[in-house]
């Protein structure tokens, strides 16, 4: 295993980058706790044998990690058939990505009538640029008749 990969999968230990099957012998047991500790005990993968072409190979189920995990101190992910470095910050953005999460659209707990008229200025600014169609309701809020906490 060269390096996560940021949503899970399906490693195949025996195979080469180029898909040729080569087989291993390692030992399903030894791997797994293999893997447990390079990654300080945080990755734990269930493992099974599969021969196939009279090939042994090792299939791996390695769960989707919700932080990342560290090898050597680095964070990696596959990107193809290498293995790269990235810093825990791209990490955390692409996993927010995959996971189609937006912290700017969750309920700050105030009401709207508590934001400062510069930002609600700026945010209407941002609206009318962007060319949507919700933008027209943007206008009802400088005239005066849409209330800020009505929504």
């Amino acid at each position: 295993m060269h390096g996560e990969h940021p949503l899970g999968g399906y490693p195949v230990v025996g195979a080469a980058d180029d898909g040729t099957l080569i087989g291993t012998d390692l030992d399903v047991e030894w791997l797994r706790q293999r893997i447990y500790e390079l990654t300080d005990r945080r990755l734990t993968v269930a493992a099974s044998v599969r021969t196939v072409g009279g090939v042994r190979l090792l299939v791996l189920l390695c769960p989707e990690a919700v932080e990342p995990i560290r090898m050597s101190g680095r964070i990696n992910w596959r990107v193809g058939t290498n293995c790269v470095e990235v810093d825990a910050s791209t990490w955390h953005q692409c996993h927010l990505q995959r996971m189609a999460w937006d912290w700017s659209g969750q309920a700050s707990g105030l009401p709207a009538s508590a934001a400062r008229p510069s930002a609600l200025e700026r945010a209407r600014w941002y609206l009318k640029s962007s060319g949507e169609e919700h933008a027209r309701d943007s206008q009802r809020w400088t005239t005066g008749t849409f209330s800020p906490d009505s929504t």
